[in-house]
């Protein structure tokens, strides 16, 4: 599959990516296959000094809407708008068990164990740990498993991995939190769906959707 067909939408100083599972965000010196990295490749055919720039991350395991800048001055007003929190991030996940109720806030304090790169939920606020809030809404259920709708307040480390698993219903083939189901690619049930934002060379609200999500 190129490159060309992970781009899903592209503005003035941005451009969006549907990002395979395994594929890293980052340019990392020991894997070439990385967003970053690709991205400026595929740009360099058309501008003579391409400007990469990371507005936020998924993990390796997770695909999805990626947005990244290709403007220094666009990136500066894309990261102001997720500090912000006026970005809107959507996910789809397929859980272990069936969550009861089935549609709820999850909030949790999170604390990064850098060891283990996991996040671990600590049973109230700590000097380390930051809140994490997520809202889940059930849309299937199927063989054991639940489809959830998955919509973030704040972005923090594996959060929603962490959090389902904090209730008890593990995305499906996550390891790392406790999910019985290993996936022969080693990706997990996890995507980022819909990225709503402003364009910062307009100012109009722009709607990213993966043409076809995560579902049974």
């Amino acid at each position: 599959m190129s490159f060309e067909t992970w781009i899903i939408g592209r503005g003035k100083g941005w451009i969006a990516l549907n990002k395979p599972p395994g594929v890293l965000v980052e340019d990392n010196p020991w894997e070439s296959d990385n967003l970053e990295r690709m991205l400026h490749a595929y740009l360099s055919k058309t501008v003579k000094k391409p400007f990469v720039g990371i507005v936020h991350r998924l993990d390796r395991v997770t695909g999805g809407v990626v947005l990244m800048a290709t403007q220094k001055q666009a990136l500066k007003e894309l990261n102001a708008q997720f500090e912000q929190k006026t970005v809107r991030k959507s996910y789809r996940a397929i859980v272990a068990g069936l969550p009861d109720p089935p549609e709820a806030t999850l909030k949790h304090w999170l604390e990064v164990d850098t060891r283990q790169k996991k996040a671990m939920i600590r049973p109230g606020r700590t000097e380390r740990s930051k809140e994490a809030i997520l809202h889940y809404c059930t849309l299937g259920h199927r063989e054991g498993c639940t489809l959830l709708d998955i919509v973030i307040e704040t972005g923090r480390f594996h959060q929603i991995r962490a959090q389902l698993a904090a209730i008890g219903h593990p995305v499906v083939g996550d390891l790392k939190y406790g999910s019985e189901i290993s996936l022969p690619d080693g990706s997990i049930l996890l995507q980022a769906v819909e990225l709503i934002f402003i364009d910062p060379h307009n100012g109009e609200r722009v709607t990213l959707r993966l043409p076809d999500p995560l579902s049974f």
